[in-house]
């Protein structure tokens, strides 16, 4: 009688595992299918392309199947333009289309949200045509880089960002997208390199980005930024591209800076900061781009400025 208990035991937690452990993993051929289908998508829709000397990109992408219904050699996707696998698993772990002449809308029944082994999304300088970031996307919770800037979004940033907590790389930059609630970032506590440029935030700066010790740029320009800026994102210790321009209702000053300041590009160009630039400005000894024009600075320009050796462009 024991032993049949604990064999329904075993056999009951055995089925647990199963249920409570996640979907069986895509096989590479179905990931290549996935890559197909997307072309095929994108192909098949009635946009037509401004240039057709990216779209060409795709054209390495072809199936080819055996009887048995499987992909012969010729259709590895591992093989394909602007596609990467894993040398140890060939998933398909990094996926570079920027600037391939893609045109039409996405939605979130887009195979593309089927690679879940993907480390790197790249869809930059494409037409998704005012396409919502589908909430799909939150199926990529490997991803560490995402780069969808200048690829025509629209609407809100969805809340499905921000499960994706192993990003380092987030671009959304020059699209017509708004960030509703800033906190959606809060989780990505791995960034480093932040680029929401014209992304409308219409909203205070979130004191949370400085805690963000491995941030190395940010860059926010021309996005409805209002209130004063959290003085401590000056002085996070990675940092060294930061653009605030174009945000005249950011109200701030600049702090004093530490002697290990790596900022080598300090964008302020037409914000609301004002008061005095600090003497200490001596110990950005990596800055080559300072741009204080149009805002509210006082004109007593500290000579410790002619000692910044590494600056080339100061306006």
């Amino acid at each position: 009688m024991a032993f049949y208990l604990m064999a329904t035991i075993s056999f009951a937690y055995f089925l647990l595992v199963i249920i409570t452990s996640p979907a069986s993993s895509i096989t590479h051929d179905e990931e290549c299918l996935a890559l197909f289908e997307f072309k095929q998508t994108i192909l098949n829709q009635n946009y037509t392309t401004t240039s057709f000397s990216s779209i060409h990109k795709l054209d390495s992408w072809r199936l080819n199947t055996t009887i048995s219904n499987k992909l012969n050699n010729s259709s590895d996707c591992c093989l394909w333009d602007g596609v990467v696998c894993s040398s140890n698993t060939s998933h398909v772990i990094e996926l570079h289309l920027g600037e391939s002449s893609i045109r039409g809308p996405i939605t979130s029944n887009n195979s593309l949200f089927k690679l879940v082994h993907l480390l790197t999304l790249d869809l930059s300088g494409n037409d998704f045509v005012g396409s919502q970031i589908p909430s799909e996307i939150a199926r990529l919770k490997q991803l560490k880089s995402l780069d969808l800037s200048g690829s025509g979004f629209g609407g809100e940033i969805p809340n499905e960002i921000s499960q994706l907590n192993q990003l380092s790389l987030l671009a959304l930059s020059f699209n017509s997208l708004k960030l509703q609630t800033p906190s959606l970032l809060q989780n990505l506590t791995r960034l480093e390199n932040l680029y929401l440029s014209k992304v409308n935030i219409s909203s205070s700066v979130p004191s949370f980005l400085a805690n963000f010790s491995s941030l190395t740029t940010i860059e926010v320009r021309d996005c409805h930024l209002q209130g004063k800026f959290p003085t401590a994102i000056f002085q996070l210790p990675k940092l060294k591209i930061l653009d605030l321009s174009l945000n005249p209702d950011l109200t701030g000053s600049l702090p004093e800076f530490r002697n290990n300041t790596l900022i080598e590009y300090l964008d302020l160009n037409t914000i609301g900061f004002s008061g005095k630039i600090p003497e200490s400005i001596i110990n950005l000894k990596h800055l080559e781009f300072l741009n204080l024009a149009e805002s509210f600075f006082s004109w007593s320009v500290p000579g410790s400025l002619s000692n910044l050796t590494t600056l080339t462009i100061f306006s």
